[in-house]
């Protein structure tokens, strides 16, 4: 599959669309990647931002539509994280893997830590949807999931929207900017972990 000529494509046929139905698009792929990780989140507030560079909607629509996507997704894998949390056969799937004490010292971090957790969980690309998981497992409350989430996407896709608006159409140059951040962001988990 060829990424560019497919990048093309659903932008073009996004600039085609009224402009209502390009935000719709944008906020809805930007809710699934919480749900349905393989869906590229990043890729899709890139895209805001060239469709902002194209004038097909304005800054503030693409960045309210990509967060409050960000939210609802979110939300929805914190629900699944806490329904799994309060499921008997889950628990015991964990003892398999992970030792009591094991399980409890990481949710003594999302209690002093949680929140810190979340801000940082759009900033580690392939993981993040990891952290709301937990967060529902653990039983974060869901308002600061919600705030500190919301305000984690609005930072993240403020910095892509822009990357987006500044790079328009050259995607060439985006994919070889994603790569290298994939590239750092596993590189920065690598280091933390063995830390």
């Amino acid at each position: 599959m060829d990424l560019h000529a497919t990048a093309s494509d659903a932008l073009a046929w996004l600039k085609e669309q009224p402009p209502a139905v390009s935000a719709l698009a944008l906020g809805v792929a930007a809710a699934l990647e919480y749900v349905v990780p393989p869906v590229p989140g990043d890729a899709v507030s890139i895209a805001g931002g060239v469709l902002v560079a194209q004038g097909v909607v304005s800054v503030p629509v693409a960045l309210a539509v990509t967060t409050a996507g960000s939210i609802v997704g979110s939300v929805a894998m914190y629900a699944i994280g806490l329904a799994a949390g309060r499921h008997p056969r889950l628990r015991r799937l964990l003892a398999r893997f992970f030792t009591e004490e094991r399980v409890e010292r990481v949710a003594v971090s999302y209690r002093k830590w949680g929140r810190l957790i979340i801000v940082a969980n759009r900033f580690l690309p392939g993981i993040r949807t990891t952290f709301i998981l937990a967060a529902g497992l653990f039983r974060v409350p869901l308002a600061d999931v919600i705030v500190f989430g919301g305000l984690s996407a609005l930072l993240w896709n403020s910095l892509l929207i822009g990357l987006g608006y500044l790079l328009g159409a050259n995607l060439d140059k985006l994919e070889g900017l994603l790569a290298e951040y994939a590239l750092i962001g596993w590189i920065a988990v690598g280091v933390v972990v063995a830390v």
